[in-house]
């Protein structure tokens, strides 16, 4: 869906940005989306990698370390 669309059809979605290097930034991240529209129903983790670890079962230190790359 493109800008052009959502302008034309007046159905703003919010954005929201955050260092996905901070894990205290991260967690306020995810409660400013919960607050402002409800559960996380899709998610564009547009930052890092994982190095064969599921993103969900993934350490501290492994998500800022992939999130550093």
């Amino acid at each position: 869906m493109s800008l052009r669309h959502i302008a034309a059809t007046k159905r703003a979605r919010p954005t929201f940005r955050w260092d996905v290097s901070d894990h205290a930034a991260c967690a306020a991240g995810v409660a400013q989306v919960e607050a402002a529209i409800g559960t996380i129903d899709i998610l564009v983790n547009n930052a890092g990698i994982t190095r064969g670890s599921s993103l969900l079962k993934m350490s501290e230190e492994a998500w800022k370390r992939g999130a550093r790359c």
